[in-house]
């Protein structure tokens, strides 16, 4: 197995019939088969590792999800501090602290779920007091800025499954993110 570094945004392609990239803690990070002889995908800045050749390439580019205005015009914080701990709702941010507070059962998650989960909560700086449509428009937020640092469609819904139930609402969202995907390329 071979490590390496992405320091930027990168894309890449593979031959190979299947991709499997690892994170630094050696849990899956990207899962691809390949149907058409050719797979090209991007990777984030990180530290993976991979039994694949892999070749360096510009990244893809994906469309985004128009969003709209939000509630209050802020500007995210620069740092945030996550947290672990007892959580009943999984996830929680404190806008005010600028903490994140992830349930205990996601440290060792796959990245990309905590990522997506990440980016929701930072959602809520903009979109909150409108029921499942502040969800709704968080899960589009954590999808655009997955696609914007280098994670790539499959991995947005990877993540989306791996954090949402099956519940009416749950299934509502994951609908609106999926329809959003499809237009991504």
């Amino acid at each position: 197995m071979q490590k390496f570094i992405v320091k930027n945004k990168t894309g890449f392609y593979c031959f190979d019939a299947i991709v499997k990239i690892y994170d630094n803690r050696g849990i899956l990070f990207y899962f691809k088969e390949n149907k058409n002889g050719k797979i090209y995908f991007n990777l984030p800045t990180g530290v993976y590792s991979t039994f694949n050749s892999l070749s360096k390439k510009t990244p893809r580019v994906y469309n985004l999800s128009k969003l709209p205005t939000a509630n209050d015009k802020k500007d995210l914080p620069k740092t945030f501090k996550i947290i672990y701990c007892e959580n009943p709702h999984k996830c929680s941010v404190d806008n005010n602290k600028h903490i994140i507070y992830f349930d205990y059962s996601f440290k060792d998650m796959p990245l990309p779920v905590k990522d997506y989960i990440k980016f929701h909560e930072l959602g809520h700086y903009f979109y909150s007091g409108q029921g499942n449509r502040s969800e709704i428009l968080c899960d589009l937020f954590a999808k655009n800025c997955m696609l914007k640092i280098g994670y790539n469609p499959s991995q947005v819904r990877w993540a989306q499954s791996g954090t949402l139930t099956d519940s009416k609402t749950s299934l509502e969202r994951k609908q609106k993110v999926n329809n959003n995907l499809k237009n991504s390329f």
